[in-house]
């Protein structure tokens, strides 16, 4: 047995601590957003220095709510609006979030409900490459769909038509 590397010990200050629960952590731009399994509030929102400047969303069967935590796939930032786009796989929707408006309200502002195909409902992973288009992973192994399908898709929301392709790294 040879030499062994030298051993570090990291040093580190808690952030965070008034939150738990936490499912997701996504910084983007100036801020970060956590989401929680919290039944009252899904979304909680940070400056970079750490300070608390919104919290929203909420677990429930209502307008606007969610029946459980899912993760933001992805975040967009345009000319006049943050965007999130989160996966509820329940509904199979893509859901997307006015992040700007929502911070600025303290109130979930969702602005369109994308209703997928049923081909993608093994889908795990979505980002937008437009407003219309999007790619993701597939993989029957996880949601058996017994369409034995995995790799990667297209899914074009305008003609509601989706291109699936292999993953090298998927077997």
């Amino acid at each position: 047995i040879g030499d062994f590397p030298v051993q570090y010990e990291l040093e580190g200050v808690p952030v965070f601590e008034d939150e738990y629960s936490l499912a997701q952590i996504v910084a983007v731009d100036s801020l970060i957003f956590i989401t929680t399994d919290r039944r009252e509030t899904l979304f909680h929102v940070y400056n970079k220095h750490g300070e608390k400047k919104s919290a929203f969303g909420r677990i429930g069967r209502g307008p606007n709510e969610f029946v459980r935590t899912f993760a933001i796939e992805d975040v967009i930032q345009g000319d006049s609006a943050t965007r999130a786009f989160m996966l509820d796989e329940i509904k199979r929707e893509l859901v997307v979030i006015n992040m700007t408006t929502s911070v600025e309200s303290n109130s979930l502002n969702v602005e369109e409900r994308i209703p997928l195909p049923e081909k993608l409902a093994g889908a795990m992973d979505f980002l937008s490459v437009t407003q219309q288009k999007f790619i993701g992973v597939y993989d029957d192994h996880f949601h058996k769909k017994h369409d034995k399908r995995r790799g990667g898709f297209y899914y074009h929301q305008e003609t509601d038509s989706i291109e699936f392709f292999d993953l090298l790294n998927v077997e």
